[in-house]
């Protein structure tokens, strides 16, 4: 089963391999269609390189990275939803590609660089977002809560121990728990969901993901999962379908 894993991981990352994701010159209308392609190709690329061990996987997916960061603003205004998918993006790519960057000076110059947008990008807007005048995002009772701060209390999870992104990332994660907590109750109280299967399955990728994080680092969610009818949401899934 794990050889047909890996076979199945480096075909679907090569499959995808050539497409142009994000160039980094997006116009403010085109980016959250950009930032969520990015964040399924990155996907494929990171699965791939940490199951078969194979670099030019690892390359691809920094190329991607390297160009997502090229861009001045997420251009929330147009759409809150390039928050989570630009932040999910860059824990996946962070995350599954930090060995390979460590090994050279050039890579940890990368690393540095990433940094420098995670904290002027993803978390300019998510601190702004729990303040005023930002993104409106955090309090909304649909699909958004979970997209976007799934997003971001996985990059703030992801980074938490870098001492230059430490702060902005509890602060995150401290208030980010609160919007994932208002996410499962919408799932009350018998695992429906009321926007329907699609905006479940878009909703519950980016949250599951950081919830899952939360999970192995802290050893467990702080009650989310436990909310009435969270737990039944793939039961509405499968009878729906």
């Amino acid at each position: 089963e794990l050889n047909s894993a890996i076979i199945n991981a480096v075909q679907k990352a090569q499959d995808h391999i050539g497409w142009e994701i994000i160039t980094g010159s997006e116009q403010a209308s085109e980016k959250q269609n950009s930032a969520n392609r990015a964040q399924n190709h990155i996907a494929y690329y990171a699965a791939a390189y940490l199951l078969s061990g194979n670099e030019d996987f690892a390359e691809f997916g920094v190329k991607l990275m390297d160009n997502a960061i090229k861009w001045t603003s997420l251009a929330w205004e147009n759409s809150n939803l390039t928050i989570g998918h630009w932040a999910m993006m860059m824990a996946i790519g962070y995350d599954s590609f930090y060995n390979y960057l460590t090994k050279t000076e050039g890579g940890r110059a990368k690393l540095a660089a990433y940094r420098e947008a995670i904290a002027r990008l993803a978390f300019a807007d998510g601190i702004s977002s729990y303040g005023s005048g930002g993104p409106h995002w955090a309090k909304l009772t649909d699909n958004f809560t979970g997209v976007v701060g799934g997003g971001l209390g996985a990059l703030a999870l992801c980074v938490a121990d870098e001492e230059d992104l430490r702060d902005d990332a509890i602060y995150i994660l401290e208030n980010v728990l609160k919007t994932n907590a208002l996410s499962a109750g919408l799932y009350s109280d018998d695992g429906g969901y009321f926007e329907g299967v699609g905006y479940s399955e878009f909703m519950l990728e980016n949250l599951m993901c950081e919830l899952g994080a939360l999970t192995r680092m802290c050893g467990g969610d702080y009650g989310i999962s436990d909310t009435p009818g969270f737990s039944r949401a793939g039961d509405f899934i499968a009878y729906m379908q």
